[in-house]
């Protein structure tokens, strides 16, 4: 997005709370899941690549639903 670290943390980290409750993610569990992907770069890059696809095809259906291309 272009912005600065300080302001891309006062965006997330308010983000990142409202998920956590709206899942019932604990702090550990979060921290945990952190940890695993900072150790197992190549699971987190598949995880990535499917976030990323997921995204590209829900923009894409979306434009075809408003009828851009």
């Amino acid at each position: 997005m272009g912005i600065q670290r300080d302001s891309a943390m006062k965006l997330f980290l308010p983000f990142e709370q409202s998920v956590m409750k709206k899942r019932k993610i604990s702090d550990e569990t979060l921290s945990k899941t952190y940890r695993y992907y900072l150790e197992h770069p190549v699971e987190f890059e598949k995880v990535y690549d499917a976030v990323i696809d997921t995204l590209s095809l829900r923009a894409k259906r979306g434009r075809i639903a408003s009828g851009l291309k």
